[in-house]
C-alpha cells in the first residue's frame, strides 16, 4: 500500500508520462483481477476481501484519471487562448502590413502619375495629361485615399500637389489655346492668327475629355468655343458685313491669318464707278465672307471635338442664329431695291444668297433650319421692298426730326393784308352771283419753316409717288408709314426740342409755322394719294403748333407782368423813388415787346405776327387800366405821370406791327385800346369834359367804362366840391 500511495502522489510534471504511469496500473490491476478468477471458490472468499481493496484501489486510480483529465484540461485550454491570441495578433499585423502595403503602392501609383502629367505637360501631350489628371483624380475620390488624406500629412500634403497640378492642367491648356488663337490689331486692322493645328486639335480634345471627366467636370470646350465664336462674329464677321471692308486671308499647313479692315481708297473709287449695281457689292460681300469661312475650314475643319463634330460646326451652333439675322437685317436689305424701277436686278441678288448659303452648308456653319430662314426671308419679295422703304422713310424722318429747328427756308406767297389776317365781311352784304374765290385763298403765306419740316413733306410726297406705281396692297403700307410719319413729328419734335421751344421765341414760331405748313400740304395730300385719309391730322398738326406757340406766348405774359409789378399798382406815382421804378419797369416792358417783334417779324405771316403782338401789347393796356380803375386818390402830378408813362407804352407801337397804319390796326385787334385811350384822355380832361364824353351814357366814355367805374375815377381825379357831386349825380342818373 504504501508503494502505491506512493505512486497516487506521483507529481503530474509530464502529462505524458503520467500517463503512461497510469496505463501500467490499469494493466496491473487487470492482472491481479485475472489471477483472482483464477483462484478456486474457497479462495474466493478469502480473495474478497482483497477484491474490495482491489475496487478501492480502483476507484482510487480513476479519482486520479479524473483529476488528472481536469488538470490536463485546464492547461491545454490555458495554452489554447494564449496561442489564440498570439495568432490574432499576429493577424491583425499581417492585416495593417498588407493596408500599408496597398497605401504604399496607391502612393506610389499616385506620385509616378504626377510625375507622368508633369512629364505630359512638359512635352505639350495635353490628351495623356488629361487622362492622367483624371485617374489621379479617381484615386484621391476613393474612400481609404480620403480617409488617409485627413489622417495622415503625408497624404494632404499628396492632395495638394494634385489640386496643385489640376489648376496647372487648366492654365496650361488655355495658354496653349490662346498661343494658337491670337487676336490682334494691326493698322486700324483686326487680325486672327491661328498656329499649329495639330497642337490645336490636341488641345481641344484634352478639353473635351476633361469636360466628360467624373466629378472633375469642367466644360473648357464651350467656354474656349464661345469666346472665339464671339470674337471671330465681332471682329471679322460683322465688319465684313459692311460693304466698306475687305478681308485678306493666308493659310498654310501650320497658320491661318485673316486681316479685316476698310476698303482702300482706290478699291472704294472702283467700287463707287460701279455704284450702278448694288447687286454686286452684295455679291462681293458675300463671295469674301464664304472664303474667309470656308479657309477657317481648311484649317480647322478637321479638329473634330465630340460626336464627330468639327470646331467649326461648333462655332455655326454658337453664332449661327445671330449671323444669319444680321446678314438679312443689315446686308441684304441694304442691297434691296429702292425703286420699282431696279425690281429686276433682285433675281441677281437671290441667286447671290442662294450660292452663299450653300456653301456655307457645306462647310457645316450653317445649319438647314438657319438656310431655311434666309430662303423664307427672300420670298417675298415686295413685302422686302416695302418693308425697307417704310425702315428708310423713318430714319430720314428722324433725321429731320432731331435736326435744328433754326435752321429754316422762306415759303409761300407774300399776301394781301387783308388774305393774310383773314378779313372779315359784313353780312349785310350781298355777294354778287359773279363773286369768285381770290387765288391768295388757297396759298400759304409767306414765312420762314424749319427745312426739317420741308424736308419731311418732300419725304412723303417722293414716297407716296414710288407707292402709287405698285399695284400689289401692300403699296398701302407705304402710305401709312407716311401718315405715321406726321404723328412721329408731332409728337417727336416738342420733346426732343423742349428746351429751345420753350427758352427761344422765335423757335416756338418756327415751330408754329412748321405745322401750318405741314396741315397745308395735309389738306391735298388725301386728294393726290387716296389709299389713305390724311384729313384727320390737319386740325392736330395745327392744334399742336398752335399749343407750342401759346405756351411761348404765356410764358412772355408772365414776363411781363413780372416787369409790371414793379410799378407798385401806379400808387403815388409823383414821389420819386416810386416814379423812378415805375418808369424803369415801361422801358423793360417796352424792351421785351419790341425784342419780340424783331424776331418774330421776318419769321411769322403778317396776320399771326400782329396778332401775337396784340396779344402781348393787350396785356400791358389791361394792367394799366386795371390798375387806374383801382386808385382812390389821383393827385395832378399823378396823373401828369401817368398820362406821361401812358404815353411811353404807346411809343413803340409802330415798331410792333407790321401795317401801314399801326395804329388803325391796334384799333381792331387790342381789345383794351379804347379803354386805355378814354383813362389816358380822363387824366388830362376837366370834369365837365368827363360828363361831356359820358354823354348821359352814350359817349365813348359810356361805351367802355360803366357808371360805376366812371365814378370812382371822378372821386380819385377830383377833389369833393358841389360840381363833382353833380357830375356824380348826372352819371348815376343816366
Amino acid at each position: 500500500m504504501t508503494e502505491e500511495n506512493s505512486d497516487s502522489e506521483f507529481q503530474f510534471d509530464d502529462p505524458e508520462s503520467y500517463l503512461d504511469h497510469l496505463d501500467g496500473e490499469i494493466s496491473t490491476l487487470k492482472e491481479k483481477l485475472v489471477n483472482s478468477f483464477e483462484f478456486d471458490s474457497d479462495e474466493l472468499r478469502k480473495r474478497l476481501n482483497s477484491t474490495e481493496e482491489l475496487f478501492s484501489e480502483a476507484r482510487t486510480v480513476m479519482s486520479q484519471i479524473e483529476e488528472a483529465k481536469q488538470q490536463f484540461d485546464s492547461q491545454v485550454e490555458n495554452e489554447f487562448m494564449t496561442v489564440l491570441k498570439e495568432c490574432q495578433k499576429i493577424s491583425k499585423e499581417i492585416a495593417e502590413l498588407t493596408d500599408t502595403a496597398d497605401v504604399l503602392k496607391e502612393t506610389l501609383r499616385a506620385e509616378e502619375t504626377l510625375e507622368g502629367l508633369e512629364n505630359s505637360l512638359r512635352t505639350r501631350q495635353y490628351v495623356a495629361a488629361v487622362d492622367y489628371l483624371l485617374s489621379l483624380e479617381s484615386m484621391f475620390s476613393s474612400a481609404m485615399m480620403t480617409q488617409l488624406r485627413d489622417e495622415v500629412s503625408a497624404f494632404s500634403t499628396l492632395h495638394q500637389e494634385f489640386v496643385c497640378r489640376k489648376e496647372k492642367v487648366f492654365f496650361n491648356l488655355k495658354e496653349a489655346w490662346s498661343q494658337s488663337v491670337q487676336w490682334s490689331t494691326l493698322d486700324e486692322k483686326q487680325q486672327l492668327t491661328m498656329l499649329n493645328g495639330s497642337e490645336l486639335q490636341s488641345v481641344l480634345q484634352a478639353m473635351n475629355n476633361l469636360s466628360q471627366g467624373g466629378t472633375l467636370s469642367v466644360d473648357l470646350v464651350a467656354s474656349v468655343v464661345k469666346e472665339f465664336s464671339e470674337k471671330l462674329f465681332n471682329h471679322v464677321l460683322t465688319p465684313l458685313l459692311v460693304q466698306d471692308n475687305e478681308a485678306t486671308v493666308s493659310a498654310k499647313n501650320e497658320s491661318f491669318v485673316v486681316q479685316v479692315g476698310r476698303r482702300r481708297p482706290q478699291q472704294k473709287q472702283k467700287q463707287q464707278s460701279k455704284k450702278g449695281e448694288e447687286s454686286a457689292a452684295l455679291t462681293a460681300t458675300l463671295n469674301t465672307i464664304a472664303g474667309v469661312i470656308e479657309a477657317l475650314n481648311q484649317f480647322i475643319g478637321f479638329v473634330l471635338i465630340k460626336d464627330n463634330v468639327s470646331l467649326l460646326q461648333l462655332i455655326g451652333r454658337v453664332i449661327g442664329d445671330r449671323f444669319v439675322t444680321r446678314l438679312t437685317s443689315e446686308c441684304i436689305m441694304s442691297s434691296i431695291p429702292s425703286s420699282v424701277a431696279e425690281f429686276e436686278r433682285f433675281d441677281s441678288i437671290f441667286e447671290s444668297v442662294e450660292s452663299f448659303q450653300s456653301r456655307l452648308l457645306k462647310v457645316g456653319f450653317l445649319q438647314q433650319e438657319q438656310s431655311k430662314s434666309i430662303c423664307c426671308y427672300l420670298n417675298d419679295f415686295q413685302l422686302l421692298f416695302v418693308q425697307k422703304k417704310c425702315l428708310e422713310m423713318v430714319i430720314e424722318a428722324r433725321r429731320w426730326i432731331r435736326s435744328p429747328l433754326h435752321e429754316t427756308q422762306f415759303v409761300g406767297e407774300v399776301l394781301t393784308e387783308s388774305a393774310s389776317s383773314g378779313s372779315k365781311q359784313d353780312d349785310c352784304h350781298e355777294i354778287d352771283e359773279n363773286f369768285a374765290l381770290p387765288n391768295e385763298l388757297a396759298h400759304f403765306p409767306k414765312c420762314q419753316v424749319s427745312k426739317g419740316a420741308i424736308k419731311l413733306a418732300e419725304l412723303v410726297y417722293t414716297n407716296l409717288s414710288e407707292a402709287s406705281k405698285m399695284t400689289d396692297s401692300r403699296a398701302n403700307k407705304i402710305a401709312y408709314c407716311a401718315h405715321n410719319l406726321f404723328h412721329l413729328y408731332l409728337e417727336m419734335v416738342p420733346m426732343y426740342h423742349k428746351d429751345v421751344l420753350t427758352e427761344l421765341p422765335q423757335t416756338s414760331a418756327i415751330f408754329l409755322n412748321s405745322c401750318m405748313f405741314l396741315a397745308h400740304h395735309l389738306l391735298t395730300l388725301g386728294h393726290q394719294f387716296p389709299a389713305v385719309c390724311f384729313a384727320d391730322l390737319v386740325a392736330k398738326t395745327r392744334s399742336r403748333g398752335q399749343e407750342i406757340f401759346r405756351k411761348q406766348l404765356m410764358r412772355q405774359k408772365s414776363l411781363i407782368l413780372e416787369s409790371l409789378q414793379q410799378t407798385y399798382g401806379l400808387q403815388m406815382i409823383s414821389e420819386k423813388t416810386v416814379r423812378e421804378s415805375v418808369f424803369k419797369a415801361a422801358k423793360q416792358v417796352n424792351y421785351q415787346l419790341e425784342h419780340l417783334a424783331s424776331v418774330w417779324r421776318d419769321v411769322m405771316p403778317n396776320g399771326p405776327f400782329n396778332s401775337a403782338m396784340a396779344f402781348l401789347l393787350n396785356i400791358v393796356l389791361g394792367f394799366v387800366v386795371d390798375s387806374l380803375l383801382q386808385l382812390v386818390d389821383i393827385s395832378a402830378d399823378d396823373a401828369s405821370q401817368l398820362h406821361i408813362l401812358m404815353n411811353s407804352l404807346l411809343e413803340p407801337l409802330p415798331r410792333l406791327f407790321i401795317s401801314n397804319e399801326p395804329v388803325a390796326l391796334a384799333q381792331g385787334k387790342l381789345t383794351r385800346w379804347y379803354q386805355f385811350k378814354e383813362l389816358q384822355l380822363a387824366l388830362n380832361a376837366t370834369l365837365q369834359e368827363i360828363v361831356d364824353r359820358w354823354a348821359d351814357g352814350k359817349g365813348p366814355l359810356a361805351n367802355e367804362f360803366s357808371a360805376e367805374q366812371v365814378a370812382s375815377l371822378i372821386r380819385a381825379l377830383f377833389q369833393n366840391t358841389e360840381r363833382r357831386a353833380n357830375a356824380l349825380a348826372k352819371i348815376r342818373s343816366s
